[in-house]
């Protein structure tokens, strides 16, 4: 159980961490197109211009670390729940009352019965 229980987590997290990068790469795309081009405009435009810029780039950073903070718990989030579940579906094979908690026994099917007045 431990020795599978770390394969997966390593396996899980590693490609975790690559959809989270790749997915990272591909949302600074836009932060890359709106900056490079505003920090290229205004550079040379003097101190209240790029005082502009900054408070722009502050917003932008506050913006893309929510952006981290969401796509973090959304990557991560899955990964964390498969092992907790592993753990759980691992140990009700082997403890029976787990076991019909997470996957309860088929009733035998029953016959209806009829009403007669």
């Amino acid at each position: 159980y431990l020795l599978l229980k770390l394969a997966l987590s390593i396996a899980f997290a590693l490609a975790a961490e690559i959809i989270y990068v790749i997915v990272l790469m591909i949302s600074l795309i836009p932060f890359a197109i709106v900056y490079v081009p505003l920090y290229f405009l205004l550079h040379n435009h003097g101190t209240g211009a790029m005082v502009l810029f900054i408070a722009a780039a502050v917003l932008g950073g506050l913006v893309l670390l929510a952006w981290i903070f969401i796509l973090s718990a959304l990557t991560f989030g899955y990964v964390y729940a498969f092992l907790q579940s592993y753990a759980l579906y691992f140990m009700g094979g082997r403890y029976q009352l787990l076991g019909d908690l997470l996957e309860p026994p088929q009733l035998p099917p029953t016959e209806p019965t009829t009403v007669t007045a």
